[in-house]
């Protein structure tokens, strides 16, 4: 409708203006003709606003104003409204419009999209839009009306309110997008059922009982279409309890105010209040969607670049690992290859090392990625002595730097590891504190174990890091800013742990202690279970 009626002369769509409030109005005024003769909303001027607002009209304020009066006018003189009530009716009614499209325009320049909506543009026009226009309206009425001013005011007011709270979510709000949204939720027609179900136990208490108290049952049923159906739901209940309890109100029981008048001014203030409560759990609850489904995104925004980075850093190690192998053997061959200078046996020793190193970390990129989809662990019993000497002895043989480091081993009993797997961790937990720590001390390598667990600690008297505890453990984490390292074995070694059922831990004294620790489950060695066993309770004990 948008498209088309911005394509349509100004005049064209002043007169559809004209004609839709002339409708409404008239069809608004003979509705509530009766007892009361009060409506329970006034539908005419959010029908008007929205109206203006699809067509456009904000190009011609001056023509939206006087169609909005026009027709309100028509319709009072024509179901037999008095000419000067006429005229201060369309003059109150026009004003509500035209200051509900100004606050509707101006509150939706230069706002930011994950602002509420309702909170920014409805509410506020709601609330203050039939307060200018009650004020307008009173002033030609209240010299020939025998109520007070201020009953007339609310008699206008909270109408104009319920109305823009009904009628107005439907023109701004509602789409088929967001209709379809709404019921592809798991049971909505369900739910619809469901909240029919309460408006019309609701409406029936209040009919046969004829009691005011018995409005609070409407609280639980905009609650309900508020979690379900979001602003839309809130709005339709709103509707039909407004339609549906007003003819109940003109009966005498209903409440102990003599005053029918009174009595609709006191529903309609209970459904003013139950309304501005269900919109504004309606607005949190989507503003909630929005940052799931925002935090969502972005999940899945950082999950798509980790498989890219790990799916680069496999291609990668992979491609390194051909060259490295050739350089490292030619370094060899050279080496053996006959007489060599010192200076010639120094360049070998180091071009070996480097390759080494190298060769090192290509494996650490290729376990990182292959962990990050996998991890697969075969556990059985270890002698934890020896799996720690073994997986020293191979880091030896590719580390110069941890054949010369002060390595102390204090490790005994049995542990329910995979073999391979606790090495690797041995094996980097002990070359990350070579790396950092071997110039200060020597490096204690322990293992503890108890029925239930078995711990692995690596402590040393190094500068320990200057990281929180738990981003140690993160993939391309470094222990120290500026350093050369990648940052991937600790990651790998709270893998392998996880993978175990275990957890890792670090603590740091600088240059006092610096204790990273992996509990492995000795779950093949705990004690048997006993619940198949029947638990027998000594009454004695107990009581």
């Amino acid at each position: 409708m948008t498209s088309v009626s911005a394509r349509w002369p100004l005049v064209a769509r002043a007169a559809l203006l004209f004609v839709t409030v002339f409708c409404a109005a008239a069809i608004s005024i003979e509705a509530t003709r009766g007892p009361l003769q009060i409506a329970p909303f006034w539908p005419t001027n959010a029908l008007a606003l929205v109206a203006a607002l699809r067509l456009r009209l904000h190009d011609g304020r001056a023509q939206a104003c006087a169609a909005i009066w026009g027709g309100c006018f028509l319709a009072n003189l024509a179901c037999g409204t008095p000419l000067v009530a006429s005229a201060w009716f369309s003059t109150g009614n026009a004003i509500e419009v035209m200051v509900a499209h100004t606050v509707l325009r101006w509150r939706s320049e230069g706002s930011g999209a994950t602002v509420p909506l309702i909170f920014q543009r409805l509410l506020p026009a709601a609330l203050l839009a039939p307060a200018a226009g009650g004020l307008a309206g009173i002033l030609g009425l209240a010299p020939s009306s025998l109520a007070g001013a201020a009953t007339l005011w609310l008699s206008w007011w909270l109408p104009g309110v319920l109305g823009l709270l009904i009628i107005t979510p439907f023109g701004l709000f509602v789409s088929r997008r967001r209709l379809a949204e709404l019921f592809q939720r798991r049971r909505s027609w369900l739910a619809v059922v469901l909240t029919l179900v309460g408006v019309c136990i609701a409406v029936s208490a209040i009919a046969l009982a004829h009691r005011l108290a018995l409005l609070s049952l409407v609280i639980p049923v905009t609650v309900f279409a508020a979690a379900r159906f979001r602003v839309v739901g809130v709005a339709l209940v709103l509707g039909a309890l407004s339609v549906a309890i007003a003819p109940f109100i003109a009966h005498p029981s209903f409440s102990s105010i003599d005053e029918p008048a009174l009595r609709m001014i006191l529903v309609q203030m209970f459904l003013v209040a139950d309304g501005l409560a269900g919109l504004a759990m309606a607005v949190l609850l989507d503003e909630r969607d929005a940052l799931t489904r925002r935090l969502n995104a972005e999940k899945q925004r950082a999950a798509d670049t980790a498989e890219q980075r790990m799916r680069l850093l496999t291609n990668v190690s992979h491609e390194i690992r051909t060259p490295l192998n050739a350089i490292r053997g030619c370094a060899d061959l050279l080496a053996s290859a006959g007489p060599m200078t010192t200076r010639q046996r120094d360049l070998a020793a180091a071009v070996s090392e480097a390759t080494g190193q190298l060769q090192q970390l290509a494996a650490e990129l290729l376990d990182s990625a292959r962990f990050d989809r996998d991890v697969s662990i075969a556990p059985t019993c270890v002698e934890a002595g020896a799996a720690v000497n073994e997986a020293l002895k191979t880091l030896r043989a590719a580390s110069p730097c941890a054949q010369a480091a002060k390595i102390v081993v204090e490790a005994q009993g049995v542990v329910y590891v995979d073999p391979l797997r606790f090495q690797q961790v041995v094996t980097n937990l002990v070359s990350n504190a070579v790396k950092y720590a071997a110039a200060y001390g020597p490096i204690v390598v322990r293992v503890r174990v108890s029925d239930a667990a078995a711990a692995l600690e690596v402590i040393d008297r190094g500068p320990g890091f200057s990281m929180e505890r738990d981003e140690i453990f993160e993939p391309f984490a470094q222990r120290h800013p500026g350093s050369d390292s990648v940052g991937v074995g600790l990651s790998i070694v709270r893998q392998i742990v996880e993978a175990h059922g275990g957890s890792v831990a670090a603590t740091s004294a600088p240059f006092v202690e610096t204790r990273i620790s992996a509990i492995f489950p000795n779950k093949d060695l705990a004690a048997p279970s006993t619940s198949d066993t029947i638990e027998t309770v000594n009454p004695d004990e107990v009581f």
